[in-house]
């Protein structure tokens, strides 16, 4: 397995796949970070998932983790583990102190956690505000 960084033409790909796990509303236009990740094993794609460079603080933030619904059992946990700590080692690298995620995906959840990721105790509620017109 390897991984390599996503590109514009990837994009189709993870839109079908969130699609494909039940997403209702897929990040608007301009949300997703330069800085995504694909893994891959020869020709199948596994999962993706995108880092955000906070500049004002010593986190990092791990978000849109998603794998391709086709990919099984292994395979698929694999790849998962391979994205997080890929993720993990490019925010260390960038001198962060902190990686932190927010899922609703219990199985990416329990992933993140097989990683070292500790759970909050808290309940919360996830935002977001539109701050430019639509079209």
């Amino acid at each position: 397995m390897q991984t390599r960084r996503l590109t514009e033409q990837d994009l189709p790909m993870l839109f079908s796949w969130w699609k494909a796990w039940g997403w209702e509303q897929m990040p608007p236009d301009g949300f997703l970070s330069d800085d995504g990740i694909l893994v891959t094993n020869g020709d199948d794609c596994i999962c993706a998932g995108f880092l955000y460079k906070i500049s004002n603080a010593d986190v990092a933030w791990f978000t849109f983790p998603v794998s391709n619904p086709e990919i099984r059992g292994v395979e698929r946990k694999d790849g998962i583990r391979l994205m997080i700590d890929t993720i993990v080692g490019i925010a260390k690298d960038l001198g962060y102190k902190y990686v932190y995620s927010s899922l609703r995906n219990s199985s990416m959840i329990q992933a993140q956690k097989n990683c070292g990721f500790i759970e909050a105790d808290n309940n919360h509620t996830e935002l977001l505000k539109y701050i430019w017109e639509q079209d």
